[in-house]
């Protein structure tokens, strides 16, 4: 998504440097050598300035086992039968939830 735009972006400017770091952390602007951030979230980070860049759409996913768990998925309101899960990042203490969604 922002790939392309910022290799333009580069090769217009080359007095910037531009770095591409696709971490989940969220960074100390204060202690660490970053200009920009971008997250996805509700945007409240305080002492932070947000701007909202895209909306995003989902949709709900689920195994063949699970949907069955419930008696099959037949209308949207069956998946209210299943519990909310929050966004975790693999590989993370106990899967990194987003500040926007506590565990």
């Amino acid at each position: 998504m922002v790939g392309a735009p910022l290799g333009a972006f580069q090769v217009l400017h080359p007095e910037f440097a531009v770095r591409l770091d696709t971490s989940t952390t969220l960074v100390d602007f204060d202690n660490d050598n970053i200009d920009v951030g971008i997250r996805g979230g509700m945007g409240n980070y305080p002492g932070l300035v947000s701007h909202l860049l895209l909306r995003a759409e989902y949709t709900p996913m689920l195994s063949p086992a699970l949907a069955a768990s419930i008696g099959g998925v037949k209308t949207p309101a069956d998946l209210l039968k299943l519990p909310l899960s929050t966004t975790v990042t693999p590989g993370t203490p106990n899967g990194s939830s987003s500040p926007d969604y506590p565990d």
